[in-house]
């Protein structure tokens, strides 16, 4: 059984969770957060958002004044559906993320979420190292590109779309490289990072090893 930590601090405790797709940075933040009595974001729905609103207005990926333009409407209040979470929207919300011009315009919203809380969780791909390179504990989360497309594919499967294994994996590969590649804020793992590495471990355990390392730092 886990304790709920107080705090007594003017600051909230940042808690900075990145990672690859499907590596299992949302199981393990939102599984935290919800131990800890934490705020949870995840910033990947920004992009998402972005990416779903341009395909419902028929915009053109090539023309990036247009995605910028949705970027900059964006306020962060973000209502989950199963389209934000589809392989085409995850495919394209890449794309929204190489633009530095939309991450600029959606830095502040994500700034803006530690405000009024005693601690927050938040998960992404550039937490530690751009949006909040302050975060007291800076965790990120890796797992085998094969495990993370077997993850993925069950995932995708649950929402009714039909792709093969080999079809998950190349593209998550290919989402690697483009974002570890990007010129705007690179998924990258600093030497401050504390690596877990999920590809052998269940839910259960990748929660409680993140809480434990939560708790040694808190000492």
């Amino acid at each position: 059984m886990h304790q709920r930590i107080s705090h007594c601090v003017l600051s909230p405790f940042i808690l900075a969770i990145d990672g690859p797709a499907a590596s299992g940075k949302g199981t393990i933040a939102k599984g935290v957060a919800k131990i800890l009595g934490f705020k949870h974001f995840n910033t990947g729905l920004l992009y998402r958002w972005v990416a779903l609103s341009a395909i419902t207005s028929g915009v053109d990926f090539n023309i990036q004044s247009e995605i910028i333009k949705i970027a900059k409407a964006c306020t962060g209040e973000i209502k989950e559906c199963e389209e934000l979470y589809s392989s085409h929207v995850s495919v394209l919300a890449s794309k929204c993320a190489a633009i530095q011009e939309v991450r600029d315009a959606l830095f502040e919203i994500q700034r803006s979420f530690s405000k009024n809380s005693v601690g927050i969780v938040v998960e992404g791909r550039d937490i530690g190292t751009v949006i909040f390179p302050e975060a007291d504990l800076k965790i990120y989360v890796t797992a085998e590109p094969k495990v993370r497309a077997q993850r993925r594919l069950k995932e995708l499967r649950g929402r009714g779309e039909n792709l093969s294994l080999e079809d998950v994996e190349r593209d998550i590969r290919k989402r690697d490289f483009a974002d570890s590649k990007r010129n705007s804020a690179p998924l990258r793992q600093g030497p401050e990072y504390i690596e877990v590495d999920t590809t052998h471990m269940n839910k259960d355990a990748a929660i409680n090893y993140v809480f434990n390392v939560y708790n040694a730092k808190r000492l």
